[in-house]
């Protein structure tokens, strides 16, 4: 159940919570409140209600929500926002929150530190040492397994929901969760919460966002209990998997339950369900609206504020990307406005950190942050573009905070760069990491065993090139490929339904031989056999947060840096 990329202004990546839903509207001006308090106010009445639900990965405010609610605030719309999936994490890790008593050393130790242990992942303190994290974030782990599976409800991580019987790639099982709603007692405390909140503000209108796959049956459930309690509230669903589910064109009927999909990043059709003109929500993306955010509500060690400097893939001709042959649908900020909005972002949140989203920042945007002077600390993806090899932009880059680029390598064999249309050269990839590490700038570099025509003999060529530049890699993030169902593949490649899995109609990948190289089986004996056992690259591969992975990398890389405040 992996993640899904930034596809749609609908991505709302809530990741805070308090007691009450967040309202961002223009009924009322949240107070800024750089503590992360919660700003008290009485419930107004809305139009809508927008919920995150759970799982997903808590380290930072939503984007997706964020820019949702800058359009609407900018159209006069009243709306409340809930974060039920970081309630649901608080609510998980609260000292009263129902559990079998520990039976064991491991989990006793969990429990006892489970306060201190949330404490030191919220505390800047922590990255100066990296064991401490690891505990800490293995007790939280634990609690989250003994607080649900342990219970007998679906199991909850940092990062997925596992339900023992349902699958979210089953439209029949996503139906059958709105009927059944089996949640366990986590459910029924989130089913009344989204109860009391949708008729204390009057809403007729309920919006779901779904980012992941690990939110499908959980949003399933309470849109069931929405129906039930109050069958005239209509109820709509969007987000990257909604528009991924329509990329594949299998977007599931899910009446009653659900009323209406809306997939993509057009904002019109939700305009039209609150009767106003679907010009009302159109336009230049506005800032995101990142104030009374619960900032300490987040499981991170410094508060990152999160932005995109486009949407889309710039490149775009990445064979077996979903993004591959959409260049139509870029869209980027100018280059010259990204410094301003960072710096607004920074002076209205008080962030420490700015994490931009895109799937891969244009070159523009990177020369305009390499000649800003900012200072301000941020981290994001990037192509492996010739300019960052250039003399001069390294060091421009540092100096406008940057503090991490992730760069997808995919492969260290030419032929298979190549075959992929990835459009880099590894000894220009060679000097940009050197480039890189000299001026202070960490990186997050990605490798994709298994594609379709990539052979043993390429798959070593990868580890080799890995070994030789492991000085210049930070952090290392191996998988094996999952062709994507919206992509056509060569001749060469056949595709197939994966073994017994032809009833997951929502399926995002399918299984696939090619006539030469490699299949996934020998491809992950590979990486588990000989990739990850390689000494230079296993000791890259332990660095890696765990379960925050990326999204703590780059805070810890800053560490190193000796500006770390006090606490986030």
């Amino acid at each position: 159940m992996g993640e899904l990329p930034l596809s749609s202004l609908w991505i709302i990546q809530e990741q805070g919570g308090s007691p009450r839903p967040r309202f961002f509207g223009s009924l009322a001006e949240p107070s800024r409140d750089h503590s992360g308090k919660a700003p008290e106010r009485l419930l107004t009445m809305a139009e809508l209600v927008l919920i995150y639900p759970p799982v997903a990965l808590p380290s930072e405010p939503p984007l997706g929500m964020a820019t949702v609610a800058g359009f609407l605030k900018r159209a006069g719309v009243p709306f409340h926002v809930m974060d039920l999936n970081v309630e649901t994490f608080e609510r998980l890790l609260s000292a009263d929150c129902p559990g079998p008593e520990p039976v064991d050393r491991f989990s006793r130790r969990a429990l006892a530190k489970l306060g201190k242990s949330l404490e030191q992942v919220r505390s800047s303190c922590i990255l100066s040492e990296p064991q401490r994290y690891r505990s800490a974030i293995s007790h939280i782990q634990r609690a989250l397994y003994l607080r649900t599976e342990g219970t007998g409800a679906p199991r909850f991580t940092l990062r997925d929901f596992i339900h023992p019987c349902l699958s979210p790639l089953c439209s029949a099982e996503l139906r059958r969760m709105a009927l059944e709603r089996s949640m366990g007692h986590v459910g029924r405390w989130m089913e009344q919460r989204v109860i009391q909140s949708v008729m204390s503000v009057g809403a007729r209108c309920v919006g779901f966002s779904l980012q992941y796959l690990s939110q499908a049956l959980p949003a399933m459930a309470l849109c069931g209990a929405i129906k039930e309690a109050a069958p005239n509230v209509r109820v709509v669903m969007g987000g990257a998997l909604v528009t991924s589910w329509e990329r594949i064109g299998r977007l599931p009927d899910l009446r009653p339950w659900v009323d209406q999909l809306i997939p993509g990043h057009d904002l019109s059709p939700l305009a039209m369900i609150l009767g106003l003109d679907p010009e009302s929500l159109k336009g230049d993306p506005p800032l995101p609206e990142l104030q009374g955010f619960p900032w300490r509500a987040y499981l991170s060690p410094r508060r990152m504020a999160p932005m995109f400097t486009s949407l889309g893939c710039y490149w775009g001709r990445c064979k077996f990307c979903p993004e591959a042959g959409r260049a139509e649908s870029f869209r980027s900020i100018p280059a010259r406005e990204v410094p301003r909005r960072m710096e607004q972002i920074m002076r209205e949140t008080g962030a420490h950190y700015i994490h931009v989203t895109d799937n891969a920042i244009p070159p523009k945007t990177l020369e305009a942050l390499a000649g800003s002077r900012l200072e301000i600390p941020w981290f994001g993806f990037a192509r492996f573009e010739p300019m960052l090899s250039r003399a001069g932009v390294a060091r421009g880059l540092r100096g406008s905070g940057c503090r991490m680029l992730q760069l997808g390598l995919e492969s260290g064999s030419q032929r298979v760069l190549e075959r992929l249309g990835k459009g880099i050269k590894l000894e220009v990839v060679s000097r940009i990491l050197s480039s890189l590490h000299q001026e202070g700038i960490a990186t997050y570099v990605y490798v994709l065993l298994g594609t379709p025509g990539e052979t043993l003999e390429d798959a070593r060529k990868t580890m080799e090139f890995v070994a030789d530049n492991a000085a210049s890699i930070d952090y290392l993030h191996c998988s094996i490929m999952n062709l994507p169902r919206a992509v056509t593949a060569p001749r060469d490649v056949q595709i197939m339904e994966f073994p017994g899995k032809q009833s997951q109609d929502l399926s995002l990948y399918v299984d696939f031989r090619a006539c030469e190289g490699m299949d996934r089986k020998t491809a992950r004996r590979f990486l588990e056999r000989e990739f990850s056992r390689e000494p230079t690259i296993a000791q890259i591969l332990r660095k890696d947060p765990p379960a925050f992975t990326s999204a703590h990398a780059a805070l810890f890389s800053g560490a190193r840096d000796g500006k770390l405040g006090q606490t986030g």
